[in-house]
Formats: C-alpha cells, structure tokens, sequence
C-alpha cells in the first residue's frame, strides 16, 4: 500500500526521521533515475499541513535519499523510441567510467531532470544510461539545503570519486 503525508504524519512525534528514497523513478523505462522536480514534489507531499491534529512531518525530520548510481537501458537498434527497453542494469561509478573512456559518448544535461545522459550503439543494440554525476548531486544537495532537510545515501562508494 502507499504511504502519503498523512500516514506518515501519524508517526511523525514517534521518530526521529524519514528517510525517502527519491530515485528508481522510471521503473524499467528508458528514464532519469531521480528527476529533481519528482524528488521536490516527494518532500513537499511529506511536509503538507498536518489534518485531523497529526503531529506535522518536520523539514529536520526528512532526509533526502540521493542515487550514486545510474541506470543502463539496451534495446535491439531496430527498436522504436517507445519500446521498452530489453535489458536494465544498474550501473556504478567506475563501470560509467569505463564506458565513458570506451566508447566516449556525448555526455548530454538533462536539464528538466537535472541528470546527465549519454546514448551509444553497440553490437547491435541502443545504449542509453543515466548517471548522477557530480553536478546532479550538487544540484540535489542545493534542494536539501533550501528545503531544510538532510540527505541519506544507501551507500557511499557507489558513485564517482
């Protein structure tokens, strides 16, 4: 089940925070990871106006959870745009490097997800990946800052040096 602002601000004077996830955003679509305007829209829903005398959820209460990895699509290069992508993969910070020395794509800012991009073809297949590079984490650590929460990382080592 979903739990939105409401559920969450049952719970609120009983801990000491929450830590929200804000990336695996397209779900196995060709996609940004993060896009920072859905990121936004996550914290703004949790720190909503309390109802029925609920404790309100407080900014030092939520932390931002950022991606230090990005995501791989490949699909065959006789797919269409919309197709879905036949193969996913997470993609860490030395694999995005390699691929970037490899193959040197364009690294391409998506500045509606504030996310980089890069496209290549290989063997047959489209490639596009997704990365937070160190702009886009920037970015995300400027949002934490203006809306007064902190930031949680699921794991330190994952991204680019």
């Amino acid at each position: 089940p979903h739990a939105d602002s409401a559920h969450l601000q049952q719970i609120a004077a009983s801990i000491s925070g929450f830590s929200l996830m804000t990336y695996d955003f397209s779900a196995g679509n060709v996609g940004p990871n993060g896009p920072i305007t859905w990121q936004e829209q996550n914290v703004d829903e949790l720190l909503t106006t309390a109802k029925d005398g609920a404790v309100p959820v407080m900014p030092g209460q939520v932390y931002l959870g950022i991606n230090f990895y990005g995501y791989h699509y490949t699909k065959p290069e006789s797919a269409s745009k919309s197709s879905r992508p036949t193969n996913v993969q997470a993609v860490m910070g030395e694999a995005f490097r390699q691929i970037l020395k490899k193959h040197r794509p364009k690294l391409v800012w998506q500045e509606k997800y504030a996310e980089h991009r890069i496209r290549y073809k290989e063997g047959g297949l489209k490639h596009t990946i997704y990365y937070p590079t160190p702009a886009a984490l920037s970015i995300r650590i400027q949002v934490a800052e203006r809306l007064g929460v902190g930031l949680s990382i699921w794991e330190l080592g994952q991204g680019m040096d």
